[in-house]
């Protein structure tokens, strides 16, 4: 398989070898394992690299599983339904002093 270059591309590689004391071939090959040697970058915000970030830092180990079903009843039953009254006794006050 055959590589095509373009002239400016070619100088510059030609110029980072002489600087380095390589040949051009090694320079790429050099650069080539590097590359292959970087951990993949996900983009910035996307769900790869928070979840990556988020085993780096150990996060969700050690702590108990949630029941979100559970927890979702229990908001509910009992919060929601707290918000609930606490709006309507506020409607029934504003609705006294008027």
């Amino acid at each position: 398989m055959d590589l095509m270059f373009s002239e400016d591309l070619i100088g510059r590689i030609r110029s980072l070898a002489e600087r380095q004391g390589i040949t051009p071939e090694k320079l790429v090959e050099k650069l080539v394992e590097q590359y292959e040697d970087e951990p993949s970058q996900s983009e910035p915000g996307s769900a790869a690299e928070l979840a990556a970030s988020a085993k780096a830092a150990n996060i969700g180990k050690g702590e108990p599983k949630t029941d979100m079903a559970a927890r979702s009843r229990e908001i509910l039953h009992n919060e929601y339904a707290d918000y609930l009254k606490s709006r309507m006794d506020d409607q029934n006050a504003d609705t006294i002093s008027d």
